[in-house]
């Protein structure tokens, strides 16, 4: 079974090797759901930020996720179910701006992705 995120991602492309050399203050190594929203949170805090992934973003345990996100105390369970694949945008987002992108946020222990 495919997941949605491998059914709706329009950055399936492979991207070239690194051919040059990157300055940055902190290289995230992965590109998954957990890389991508760390690179972010870094770049959001100022901090140059490099995404260094050996195969295709939003592949591996993310690329068959069911997307569940569960908050650590009991109540609180969301299932993203969307057609939109959201982090295929935002790794795309953030591919093409380099980390300069900014997204809104709410410091909040339940967020809701739509």
């Amino acid at each position: 079974m495919e997941s949605i995120w491998t059914q709706t991602c329009n950055h399936r492309e492979k991207r070239p090797a690194l051919d040059r050399q990157v300055e940055a203050d902190v290289a995230v190594i992965g590109g998954g759901m957990a890389g991508i929203l760390t690179a972010w949170q870094l770049e959001q805090a100022g901090v140059r930020t490099v995404v260094l992934e050996a195969d295709q973003i939003g592949q591996g345990q993310t690329k068959n996720t069911t997307a569940k996100i569960t908050v650590q105390f009991p109540g609180y369970v969301f299932y993203k179910n969307a057609s939109g694949a959201l982090l295929c945008t935002c790794a795309g987002e953030y591919r093409k701006n380099r980390g300069n992108v900014h997204w809104g946020r709410r410091r909040e222990a339940f967020i809701p992705a739509v």
